[in-house]
């Protein structure tokens, strides 16, 4: 379930220090996830119409708190000449240096997925049978941090020459995108798909990117449960939350106090 990455990435962060806190945010993870289970990822080829390989890549500066490093999360699909999306890959991990600006924290996203959509070409070739010399098979990949996206154009930043690591990365991007193997492009902050990877977000944007990734209710004709609340009670008649009880934490065993969508996560 990629919605729940970002919700999973902070809580295993805490595992060395987990606290009643933690116990009770996980408690609602469990609560969203039985609320959403009929949410499904489909994997839809859509049969003569034209696709490409894209990426959306994004960054979350000095997200984690005590240790200040930052977040990256990118995600992986084709996505079809309607703007329909399907996603393949995805990702949320925590960078492992406390960076100095929102543009290296973008920057090493960027480096990341650039990785990780040039190894998804092969997957693509077989799902839409093209020719490696095939254009859709060159991915695009989007970032919403213009600043990042200059320093790989130049394939340097006077900003960023005091890390060779930075350095090397700017200079490899160039290359890719000087040779034409991927084409880097900028996108707004509303269309990034991977802002869904790296920091909490309000319900309704949590919502609309969790639909624009392919989450659907399957099968469809329960669509309608899933932009409501989550239902007072389970099936079997069993409140919706029933380890909260283990938190003590009474608000949280009450089924009207359930959640729409994950917490917001952090250390």
């Amino acid at each position: 379930r990629p919605d729940i990455s970002q919700a999973v990435n902070a809580l295993s962060r805490r595992l060395g220090n987990w606290t009643q806190t933690d116990d009770r945010a996980l408690a609602r993870l469990v609560e969203y996830l039985r609320a959403t289970e009929e949410l499904v990822l489909l994997l839809r080829v859509k049969e003569g119409a034209k696709a490409r390989l894209v990426c959306f890549a994004d960054a979350d500066f000095a997200g984690e708190r005590h240790s200040l490093r930052s977040t990256s999360g990118w995600i992986i699909g084709l996505m079809y000449e309607d703007e329909s999306f399907v996603a393949l890959h995805w990702s949320c991990a925590t960078q492992k240096v406390v960076v100095l600006s929102t543009a290296e924290a973008e920057l090493r996203a960027l480096t990341d997925a650039t990785r990780s959509v040039l190894g998804s070409q092969g997957l693509f070739q077989r799902l839409m049978d093209c020719a490696d010399g095939d254009e859709r098979c060159h991915p695009l990949v989007y970032c919403d941090a213009q600043a990042a996206l200059d320093a790989v154009q130049n394939g340097y930043s006077a900003k960023m020459r005091y890390s060779k690591t930075l350095q090397v990365n700017l200079a490899w991007l160039r290359d890719r995108s000087e040779s034409g193997e991927v084409t880097f492009l900028k996108i707004s902050s509303l269309k990034n798909l991977a802002d869904l990877f790296t920091k909490p977000l309000p319900a309704e944007r949590f919502q609309e990117l969790r639909a624009a990734i392919g989450l659907q209710p399957y099968p469809p004709s329960s669509a309608p449960s899933v932009a409501a609340a989550p239902p007072a009670e389970a099936e079997d008649n069993r409140p919706a939350v029933q380890s909260a009880d283990l938190f003590g934490d009474a608000a949280a065993a009450r089924s009207d106090a359930a959640p729409v969508d994950p917490p917001p996560l952090r250390p």
